[in-house]
């Protein structure tokens, strides 16, 4: 089927489902690939009154949803986006899960989530995405879940941006600006629970560029078994003037290539537990610098650090280091709590 005709499809059967009395519309081929939708599909502008849920579809063409309203939940499984998928300005008043889909996009060399709204919860779980995952001003009134999600960043440098010659102005400057090397990016995110990294069914989450969280989440960050390689002189989590209003968590055998910046305010505790951070020996590690801690900050359970600890933050509790190594560069600090203003005790 095409994809004009497979759009329209979609729209007359949420209509029908809708005057039927029916809450929910399902498009769902028996296995995996097991139906494919030719060219594009664009459904920008329209509005779906009753949840939709597609699963096991391959779509050949870029589907545009930018500026949609869905008026219940969307829930799309095992599908397959080959030129991409834009939610660019939806608003989605229920759930939106996109799980274990694939997504590639060779012309535009992003996922145009930008801001998009979520009145429930966020899910990508065991997503592929081969393209950087744009959810800049992000809305969601419920929690992210980014557990067993691969995303890599396809734009390296500049000259990665070759877009068409009817791309929205602006985008070039946007793209060259906050996705450069970034495999998710969340700058000025609004997320009213929490944001979730977790192994799921044996399958990490795994970032190939930076985690850009820089962000503001109600209740607390996750990083659980999690890999993230933004290559050792970049930053691998960026979550500078985030505000957190619970705890970051950096737990379980993650494993960060590149330095952590944690100049932020955090609520709740700082905590690397069993956390492997691979920066250049003479360089920064962690960055708290300026960081506003309401507890306290943790490394421990065997937490390994390549680059030094800049500490000059002010904490609510104390600072423990506890079973945790901390490798710089000879002859200087590793640890630097220059000016910090710790409440409680400090603990090597």
């Amino acid at each position: 089927m095409n994809g004009s005709d497979w759009g329209q499809f979609l729209i007359d059967e949420a209509d029908k489902a809708k005057n039927a009395g029916r809450t929910i519309v399902r498009l769902v081929a028996l296995q995996p690939g097991g139906f494919a939708v030719d060219d594009a599909v664009d459904l920008a502008g329209r509005r779906f009154p009753v949840t939709v849920e597609l699963a096991n579809i391959t779509f050949t063409g870029r589907v545009d949803l930018a500026e949609s309203r869905f008026d219940a939940s969307l829930n799309v499984d095992a599908c397959t986006f080959e030129q991409g998928l834009v939610l660019r300005d939806a608003r989605i008043d229920g759930n939106c899960r996109l799980r274990s889909c694939e997504f590639e996009d060779k012309v535009y060399k992003f996922l145009d989530f930008r801001r998009l709204h979520v009145t429930g919860r966020l899910n990508l779980a065991c997503s592929t995405s081969h393209v950087g995952i744009d959810l800049t001003s992000l809305t969601c009134e419920d929690e992210v879940r980014l557990d067993g999600l691969h995303a890599t960043a396809t734009i390296k440098k500049r000259s990665d941006i070759d877009l068409p010659p009817d791309a929205a102005p602006g985008l070039l400057q946007h793209l060259g600006n906050f996705m450069i090397g970034v495999a998710v990016q969340m700058r000025g995110a609004d997320i009213r629970r929490d944001l979730l990294l977790f192994e799921i069914d044996g399958r990490p989450t795994k970032l190939t560029g930076s985690a850009d969280f820089r962000a503001k989440v109600g209740m607390s960050v996750t990083f659980s078994g999690a890999v993230v390689d933004a290559g050792k002189g970049s930053k691998a989590v960026n979550m500078d003037a985030a505000d957190v209003g619970g705890t970051v968590f950096f737990q379980n055998g993650t494993h960060l290539t590149g330095y952590v910046d944690l100049r932020a305010k955090v609520g709740g505790h700082v905590n690397f537990d069993n956390a492997t951070v691979i920066a250049e020996p003479g360089s920064r590690a962690v960055d708290m610098g300026r960081a506003d801690v309401g507890k306290s900050v943790f490394f421990r359970n065997g937490t390994h650090l390549t680059g030094y600890v800049n500490l000059r933050a002010k904490v609510g509790g104390q600072v423990a280091f506890d079973n945790a190594t901390v490798l710089a560069k000879p002859g200087s600090m590793a640890v630097n709590m220059n000016a910090a203003d710790i409440s409680g005790s400090v603990f090597f």
